[in-house]
């Protein structure tokens, strides 16, 4: 199979993954048939499943909800239904959402060594920094809901480049660098606050505040702030997670490398509202510890990878 025949697989998928975030159905798009054809290599129609079936998810999640709302309307249409029920309903449509943003954004990382701890982890903390600088509680759980995307960008990424054991070197990494660039596309243009939030992220996360930073050298308040935020969420996991490059650095170490980085890599602010929670921080760290991850079914019966 060509390079522009791989290349199109990808861009359906990205343009796959717009529509799911759009709400709209993706699961029968003839992009999946190709993953039947003797020629597609094994990662490739492995992804296409892997998507194909989370679609499949997603869209029967969406259905059970749907009719778990209406159900509700319709048993309260005199707005009888008790604060306490309605707060039920809303915290399991929320933590199913969450649920679902964190599945949807493993399969697209299914390749990289990031986890769905990590995941939780980073989003947890996002949410914690944003709470401890005051923002309103409707932007934390924006936040909450859009910092798992942070990193979508990298489904295109070669995998060459992705899955290199050793250090990039200066054309890889600027190959790299532009799955901010890619995750941002990849979410742009959605009428859901969430997902508009998730593109500032995705875009911004690896913005420095001095300014060198990728991918556009924003400096200081001109980079948004939930990446702000996200930023210094990512670095902290990154550093206090095992990698197969590196061990996990005890948490003492990473908090003395994010005081010593405010006002290079980090907005002051957000490393003061960062120490400010620093047990909670610690609490959530060890909430979601990782786990040895488990492949799905499809990939877990018919994959063995080549290393």
């Amino acid at each position: 199979m060509s390079e522009e025949v791989l290349n199109s697989i990808f861009k359906g998928l990205i343009a796959a993954a717009k529509r799911v975030t759009r709400g709209e159905s993706a699961r029968k798009d003839p992009l999946f048939a190709l993953a039947e054809d003797p020629t597609c290599p094994l990662l490739a129609a492995e992804l296409l499943r892997a998507f194909q079936s989370m679609c499949v998810v997603v869209e029967g999640r969406a259905t059970e909800l749907n009719s778990e709302l209406a159900r509700l309307r319709h048993e309260n249409q005199n707005l009888a239904l008790t604060r306490e029920k309605l707060s039920e309903a809303v915290k399991r449509l929320q933590g199913a959402s969450l649920e679902t943003i964190y599945r949807l954004v493993l399969a697209a990382e299914y390749k990289d060594e990031d986890t769905s701890s990590h995941i939780q982890r980073m989003s947890h903390y996002s949410a914690a920094v944003a709470r401890s600088m005051g923002l309103s509680d409707k932007t934390v759980d924006e936040i909450l809901y859009a910092s798992p995307m942070h990193d979508v960008g990298k489904i295109g990424i070669p995998d060459w480049i992705l899955l290199k054991p050793g250090k990039l070197d200066p054309g890889e990494w600027e190959i790299m660098k532009t799955h901010t660039t890619i995750g941002a596309g990849i979410l742009e243009g959605s009428n859901s606050e969430i997902i508009r939030v998730a593109e500032v992220i995705a875009l911004s996360h690896h913005e420095r505040w001095d300014g060198s930073g990728y991918p556009f050298a924003l400096k200081e308040e001109d980079i948004p702030l939930p990446g702000r935020i996200a930023a210094i969420a990512d670095v902290f996991d990154a550093l206090t997670s095992k990698r197969p490059y590196k061990d996990a650095w005890p948490s003492d170490r990473a908090f003395s490398v994010i005081e010593k980085e405010s006002g290079r890599h980090f907005d002051p602010n957000v490393v003061e509202a960062f120490f400010g929670i620093r047990e909670e921080i610690l609490t959530i760290k060890r909430k979601f510890k990782d786990t040895d991850f488990t492949p799905p079914a499809f990939w877990r019966d018919n994959f063995t990878p080549e290393i």
